[in-house]
């Protein structure tokens, strides 16, 4: 009889979050079976996989659990820690993995396992973290591995077939309806956005898989199809998400609660309807303490102000400073969208569009328009001393809509705003051109356009003032459905559904990604069951109305990946160029860029964690070309996932470990910093509606019409009137004031809650690193605001703050969380 040797360990079962139902409660295992059995590193010849241990069989009615009180970040869960016995032969070796059979009739939520083998000092650990459910759903056990790391040609003989098979159960087999509590990863079209079958109104184009409509992939559901739209999924059966991509219960109640809080401020405009503000008195009596400094820092849902929207940051200190040419300017550099202006390097402005589509244009700007805010300089001096810039909305993604957006109730311009950089570093607009497309557009068919200068030094022309909150409005426009979903919500998800679907947990670029993909694909499920939708919020907010997403597409047809590199990004802008004398190795042609500043920062930090980490795995180029399961996910990623930029030159060719460290750097940066601006920015700015509104309801009158002297009489009441009704207004208020805050469980980049990716000792010690530096740029930035630059803080004193790594809870201005996590 063969000897064997006893391997003890322990199974942890939590009771995942503050909001748990009954049937979730550790209570419903009683009398449950789990059973469980090891796999070992070293191969069975007899079976071609790994040996196999016992069968532990696991009943907890019979297992009194020991309660503990395990800690997370700032939550406390109970944990139920059951024992564990398997019998395995003494030349078992190393346990690998275990195989769970569970008959547990619900699903229940596994902590982790750890087995302590006999006469070793050191305990193997199965950061299991994941969703249970029964056998059954998956057809065979799951298969769980330890949290050691390998390159698929470093995969221990034993765990080979395992490996494999694991990849196989995620990626399924393409076809059927997924139920809920799967995990199985696989890409559809955005054909899921609109609703035909009940209004012909709601039918919706179908987004991805097309030249004119391309789009990143989203998770597949495998509803059924609409009965009036063939190509359209059912948005009722498109609520799926892989089981352990869901919101945690402790998330979930977060959400709940604020989405209560934010219902409450948008019900107290329920019945103004489509009314305007009357006045701006009107509009401050939304928010707490009516926008006096001294009860906004004391904003407390306990004060009696259940019913009041929280001030937002750019009305905080100067109710005033958004109207003026300072702060309008500043934005574009430190608002919730500073990536977007770029250095003009030729004047006047050229169009790129094509005539044949939409109209003869040309750029109406003379440089007798300008010359006199130049401070003595010609155009052309002005042009090579690179003082220059421009926010370009004629060749931009409203463009090809810009003619059936004002067929209707929206009023919206294409338009160019340029602006000159003062003796004194200051940014300031000096004209604007605003340009309504022809008739029916033909080669002979020009556009209307139309010229705003600023007024002369402390006087208001609310012409100008109108002109400017059109470039905004449009500015905020692709800021919410460009800058923040596009480029950062759906632009991730093919990447996350490829790194489940190719990459083995047990891969070094897995678990490193792993962390910054969490609640990102929930987070996109809702948006397009709530807000991106037919008829949803921002459809029913937006002047785009229902070509928000389709506008979004044309963006899209401009994407780089390769772009979205903080170095890159500024130089294809222009707004930096190369200098190994300066920092980071790049000249910003505005010194006080805080945008830029911060990034560049950021990116650093990121960019070297980066490359730290995988020198540990890959020593050379050959290793990253003859890693299968690397290729095989940057394969699926452009050929799938971004399958409408399949032939793109610009993707990185995965051929060098530059090219591997660069791809991981910019997908960090995109589920971090990026998003961190992008999303957490939109209530300081946006929730004042008159400084970013996205309704426009009429045009800038003409000089002379009945208009003009409707404006003239009551510029205040005009401009409220020009935009975003009361229930646009609140509606979008609520929206951002949801998205723009942090949950309790947030986890920061390099903050307490972000771990090594393993324990491999010089995994931990780069993490150290990355850590401290991370903490570096923390307090680089708080010094800088704390003795701001003009454009860092500006005349409304909101400092640009949002890519200070570490926050509390709540709606702060900062913090670079971990993910795209809302």
């Amino acid at each position: 009889m063969e000897s064997s040797i006893l391997i003890q360990g322990k199974l942890q079962i939590a009771e995942e979050g503050l909001l748990d139902s009954v049937s979730h409660s550790i209570a419903s295992l009683v009398g449950s079976k789990i059973n469980l059995q090891l796999v070992s590193l070293a191969l069975d010849s007899g079976t071609g996989t790994g040996k196999r241990s016992n069968v532990h069989k696991l009943k907890l009615g019979t297992c009194l659990p020991n309660l503990l009180t395990a800690t997370s970040q700032k939550v406390k869960k109970n944990t139920y820690v059951f024992p564990l016995n398997f019998s395995v032969a003494e030349d078992f070796g190393t346990p690998g993995a275990i195989l769970l059979d569970s008959e547990v009739e619900r699903e229940f939520f596994l902590e982790s396992i750890v087995l302590q083998p006999p006469g070793s000092e050191y305990e193997i650990l199965f950061p299991t973290k994941t969703w249970i459910n029964q056998s059954k759903l998956y057809q065979g056990p799951r298969i769980l591995f330890t949290d050691q790391t390998y390159l698929p040609c470093d995969t221990p003989k034993g765990l080979e077939k395992l490996r494999k098979e694991e990849l196989a159960n995620l990626r399924g087999n393409g076809t059927g309806e997924r139920k809920s509590g799967e995990r199985i990863y696989d890409y559809a079209l955005y054909d899921n956005l609109g609703n035909p079958d009940l209004s012909a109104d709601l039918a919706r184009p179908v987004l991805g898989g097309s030249k004119s409509l391309p789009y990143p992939r989203r998770c597949r559901t495998g509803g059924k199809h609409t009965k009036a739209d063939p190509k359209s999924e059912s948005p009722s059966a498109s609520t799926y998400v892989p089981r352990d991509e869901i919101f945690s219960p402790e998330k979930n109640s977060d959400v709940t609660s604020a989405g209560i809080r934010t219902a409450a401020h948008e019900a107290q405009t329920l019945l103004s309807g489509e009314n305007p503000f009357k006045t701006f008195e009107e509009l401050h009596n939304l928010y707490a303490g009516s926008l006096d400094p001294s009860l906004s820092e004391k904003y407390s849902h306990d004060d009696g102000t259940i019913f009041k929207f929280p001030p937002p940051a750019v009305v905080q200190v100067n109710k005033q400073a958004w109207m003026t040419d300072e702060e309008f300017a500043r934005q574009r550099l430190a608002g919730m969208n500073p990536s977007i202006i770029q250095r003009l390097k030729k004047f006047p402005p050229e169009s790129t569009l094509d005539a044949k589509i939409h109209g003869l244009e040309k750029c109406s700007i003379r440089e007798e328009h300008i010359e006199r805010q130049l401070e003595g300089l010609t155009v052309q001096q002005a042009l090579d001393e690179k003082r220059l810039y421009i926010l370009d909305y004629h060749n931009s993604y409203i463009t090809p809509y810009i003619a059936e957006i004002n067929k209707g109730e929206g009023k919206a311009y294409t338009s160019r705003t340029l602006f000159f950089l003062t003796g004194k570093g200051l940014l300031m607009p000096v004209v604007i051109e605003l340009l309504l497309p022809p008739g029916p557009p033909s080669s002979d068919a020009t556009w209307v356009n139309r010229i705003f200068t600023p007024p002369p030094s402390g006087k208001i022309d609310w012409l100008w003032q109108l002109a400017k909150a059109h470039v905004a409005l449009v500015d905020a426009c692709h800021q919410h459905m460009v800058s923040h979903w596009l480029k950062t919500h759906a632009c991730m998800e093919p990447f996350i559904i490829a790194t489940r679907r190719q990459l083995s947990v047990m891969h070094p670029i897995n678990v490193f990604l792993s962390p910054h993909f969490k609640d990102t694909m929930a987070t996109n499920q809702a948006a397009r069951q709530t807000f991106i939708n037919s008829d949803g919020r921002i459809e029913k907010s937006f002047v785009l109305g229902k070509h928000i997403n389709e506008t979004s597409s044309v963006d899209y047809k401009k994407w780089r990946f390769d772009e979205l590199a903080v170095p890159r990004d500024l130089i294809r802008r222009a707004m930096a160029e190369p200098d190994e004398e300066a920092e980071h190795g790049l000249r910003l042609h505005i010194e006080d860029y805080p945008y830029a500043k911060d990034a560049l920062d950021l990116w650093a930090a990121i960019h070297t964690w980066v490359q730290d980490y995988t020198s540990i795995f890959y020593e050379n180029d050959e290793a990253v070309t003859m890693d299968e399961e690397l290729q095989a996910w940057w394969k699926e990623v452009k050929e799938e996932g971004h399958g409408d930029h399949r032939d793109a030159a610009w993707w990185p060719k995965m051929e060098t470990k530059s090219d591997l460290v660069e791809t991981i750097a910019i997908l960090v940066w995109m589920a971090t910093g990026l998003h961190a601006v992008a999303g957490f920015g939109q209530y300081p700015f946006a929730g004042y509606m008159p400084n970013a509104p996205t309704m426009g309801r009429r045009l800038v009158p003409e000089e002379g019409s009945k208009e003009h002297e409707e404006l003239l009489r009551d510029p205040r009441a005009f401009f409220l009137a020009s935009f975003s009704s009361q229930r646009e207004a609140t509606t979008l208020m609520a929206t951002f004031e949801l998205t723009s805050q942090h949950m309790s469980e947030e986890v920061y980049l390099g903050g307490d809650g972000d771990h090594p990716p393993s324990q491999d000792p010089r995994v931990v010690a780069a993490h150290e690193r990355f850590v401290a530096s991370i903490a570096a740029v923390h307090d680089i930035i708080l010094a800088r605001s704390s003795n701001p630059t003009p454009h860092r803080a500006g005349q409304s004193q909101v400092p640009f703050n949002f890519l200070l790594p570490y926050s509390t809870p709540g709606i702060t201005g900062r913090g670079v969380a971990n993910s795209i996590s809302i």
